[in-house]
């Protein structure tokens, strides 16, 4: 039945593929994961597939093994292996091409402050409490004390890159020098009067600087002399580091703070701030181009140096992050965490795919028309221009207002752009085109005709899908309706004592959904009623509102950075939850529906989990605050403008990266089990119902569904909605072609386990496949 099943629908068993790659992914296999996703053929190699691929392409595994939160780290030279110790005293040496534990080492219950492997891997060091430097042979797991006394109390140690010698602070301020093939103490230093906190060594062994609360010492190790001291509000230190060409020192502080000095004159460069939390770990990347910062915020951010600009923020961990490490071909990196696991990243640029330069002020406004093939700005350099998402490259400047462009929208049809204008807080210039609307031609890029009807500026347009029908929201309080082809106000309404800040056509066309200044989101059926409804109030002024591509709910931002979830069909909040550092701009919701972005004028860009209120991806790369973004249709591109000047475009479909999948559990965020052979569809309702079972990844039923059923509306959440009765009938047919439940969830259960028996790739489908229905038949 099941062979005959296959050969009817292959679309289904490399379906199953991807869920075996779904698991391996997630157990930190991401080889594994990578091969498997590698077998499928180019013809079923849908979006499903490409959003698996651009997912594992920007993450390289986690190593789970450890009870105790990994507070060490150490990479051998060749890169090959990977020591990690955790509270509990284990120490875990991984392979790290294959994520395997190879060894297991058992030290005393204590923090280490040393994690070290000697050049040719054959030794670890490291540190066991405040009074003991050991070293273990690898080759037989054998001890050696290097240094053991109980009167030391060791606070901070580091080893040099040759790893001949071991330098450690005291809490008495002392710095001892050990020389690892003597076993002997060559010299200390009186570094402070209080506890040395952080040390750093260059590269060449030869430049030390100590850090001790306000106080940081730069010394000489070939002259044992002091070169020069520094001060500053630092109030503690938790970690130091100098670049590997020995010109630059970073210093992070119990602040949310790193600083950046140029060495050895330490001139301070400048603050690199991003971090939410204390940063406990500096490190410089191999060629000195990177500094990486790790931090209680759970994050792990790039930096560029010596410009300081963040170049890229990871989320995967879901607690503090202790240490980060570069691997020495400076493609990888490993952090480990509270949250008991070692995870290794891959260095990928960002998705950052160009930047659009052209405009001589703030850009407030952007669109991407319906054939993804034109992107259109307005600045408040008052000009409008066109942009070619094909060529990447600016095609014309399609005209200008005599003030700021407040908005711009392309029709639904592609045949029209109208942009609005501000200029005048109330009344009218009959010179001037203040708080005006223009509608353009796109055919030959010219004025169609302009309107002047609102006494404020004019803040949001929204189309309704039949390009027939143009709705403009302003301070003035009025919602204007305008006729397309008559050129006149269908209708309007006015909102006394309030500003219309944001507004939007619902899908079906019928209702404008708008927001206020006085914090309430309100609804209108502009052909039966003269009057509007309130939604929802929030406690301030709405600044967007961003409708879900399945038109089930609604997302509004407001002054207080709260981005709000409305269920349209429950009527009812769904989830409130706070984001980003400053006002947030703007809102938008993904095309695929997965995802909601938000805007700042923290100059950053956020991608959630709006299901759960979890942040999911940052973005960074502007240089000033972030106004304004959009998805094309497909969502294959994002952009964003900004008050820097510029427009950015960002690859959509490789955003995807190590915390959407990895993210399975976040501190709001309950485990879901879902069901499949007690599920139903309730015809009354039109909802797919979910009571609870065993399978514990809702993302395996989510792309099950998708690909496999060819569900391309079909989504994850407590439900999954069906909403017509042709989506019924195409899942009753999925139902009665596909296996019968018992089977279709013992398959999905032991997918991975099935096909990771045989790791070759040729005999995937003949042998594991027959295995898998073997299996199968035998229950």
């Amino acid at each position: 039945m099941l062979d005959t099943h296959f050969d009817a629908n292959p679309l289904l068993f490399w379906e199953f593929v991807g869920v075996a790659s779904d698991a391996a992914f997630k157990e930190g296999r991401v080889n594994r994961a990578r091969m498997l996703l590698s077998q499928v053929p180019p013809e079923f190699r849908d979006f499903v597939w490409k959003y698996r691929s651009s997912s594992i392409s920007g993450f390289y595994m986690t190593l789970k093994g450890h009870s105790y939160s990994a507070e060490a780290l150490a990479i051998s030279k060749c890169g090959n292996f990977l020591a990690s110790r955790s509270n509990d005293g284990l120490i875990y040496i991984w392979d790290t091409n294959r994520g395997l534990i190879i060894n297991c080492l058992e030290t005393q219950l204590s923090k280490s402050r040393l994690l070290k492997f000697s050049t040719d891997a054959s030794l670890l060091f490291f540190s066991n409490g405040k009074s003991s430097l050991c070293k273990i042979h690898l080759n037989d797991g054998s001890y050696e004390d290097l240094i053991n006394d109980a009167n030391l109390k060791i606070t901070t140690v580091i080893m040099s890159d040759t790893a001949n010698k071991i330098i450690y602070g005291t809490s008495g301020g002392e710095i001892g020098i050990f020389d690892v093939e003597s076993k002997k103490v060559q010299f200390i230093l009186t570094a402070h009067e209080n506890e040395v906190q952080a040390l750093a060594l260059s590269l060449d062994g030869i430049f030390l600087v100590s850090g001790s609360y306000n106080e940081i010492k730069i010394w000489d190790l070939v002259s044992e002399k002091m070169m020069s001291q520094h001060t500053d509000d630092y109030f503690s230190l938790n970690s130091i580091a100098i670049s590997p060409d020995s010109k630059y020192i970073a210093v992070a502080t119990i602040g949310k703070c790193v600083k950046l000095y140029a060495f050895p004159k330490f001139t301070f460069l400048r603050n690199l701030d991003g971090h939410k939390s204390s940063v406990n770990h500096i490190e410089f990347s191999p060629d000195g181009g990177l500094l990486f910062s790790c931090s209680d915020d759970f994050s792990i951010n790039t930096w560029g140096v010596p410009s300081g600009k963040l170049e890229k923020a990871y989320r995967g961990h879901t607690a503090t992050v202790f240490k980060i490490l570069p691997f020495p071909d400076g493609n990888r990196f490993a952090s480990c965490s509270d949250d008991k696991t070692i995870k290794v990243w891959s260095q990928d640029s960002l998705a950052e795919i160009l930047t659009f330069f052209g405009h001589s002020d703030s850009i407030i406004s952007i669109d991407i028309n319906n054939s993804s093939k034109l992107l259109a700005s307005g600045s408040k350099d008052s000009t409008i221009k066109l942009w070619s998402l094909e060529s990447f490259r600016f095609e014309c400047e399609l005209g200008s207002h005599d003030d700021v462009i407040m908005r711009v929208q392309f029709s639904p049809d592609g045949q029209y752009l109208v942009s609005a204008s501000g200029g005048l807080d109330y009344g009218y210039d009959a010179n001037r085109d203040f708080n005006t609307l223009k509608v353009w031609d796109l055919n030959d890029a010219s004025l169609n005709y302009s309107i002047k009807t609102h006494s404020s500026w004019i803040t949001s347009l929204s189309f309704s899908p039949d390009s027939k029908l143009l709705c403009s929201g302003s301070f003035d309080g009025y919602i204007k309706i305008w006729d397309m082809q008559s050129k006149s106000t269908k209708c309007q309404l006015l909102i006394p004592e309030v500003e219309i800040n944001t507004l939007t056509f619902t899908h079906c066309g019928m209702f404008i959904l708008f927001g206020c200044s006085d914090g309430s989101v309100r609804t209108w059926n502009y052909d039966k009623h003269a009057h509007s409804l309130i939604l929802m109030q929030s406690s301030s002024s709405i600044n967007s509102l961003a409708i879900s591509p399945d038109g089930n709910y609604f997302a509004s931002v407001n002054d207080f950075n709260d981005i709000t979830i409305w269920d349209l069909i429950k009527q009812e909040v769904r989830i409130t939850w706070s984001g980003h550092d400053a006002v947030i701009r703007n809102a938008r919701f993904s095309p695929d529906n997965k995802h909601l972005v938000t805007v700042s004028d923290d100059c950053s860009i956020i991608f959630w989990n709006y299901f759960y209120g979890s942040e999911q991806l940052r973005l960074t790369g502007h240089d000033d605050m972030v106004i304004d973004a959009c998805f094309d249709r497909n969502g294959s591109f994002l952009a964003t403008c900004s008050a820097d000047k510029t427009i950015k475009i960002w690859d959509a479909s490789n955003i995807a990266n190590t915390s959407f999948l990895l993210n399975d559990k976040t501190s709001n965020q309950e485990e879901i089990d879902v069901p499949f052979q007690d599920a139903e569809i309730d015809l009354r309702t039109e909802k797919y119902r979910i009571s609870k079972t065993t399978i514990s990844e809702p993302k395996i039923l989510q792309n099950i569904l998708t690909s496999a059923s060819q569900y391309s509306k079909a989504f994850w959440h407590s439900q999954i909605v069906v909403k017509s009765p042709k989506k019924i009938e195409l899942w009753e047919n999925f139902k009665k072609e596909c296996l019968d439940y018992s089977e279709f969830l013992l398959f999905i259960k032991t997918c991975d386990s099935l096909l990771s028996q045989n790791n070759d790739p040729q005999e995937l489908i003949s042998n594991q496949r027959q295995w898998a229905i073997d299996k199968i038949k035998k229950h």
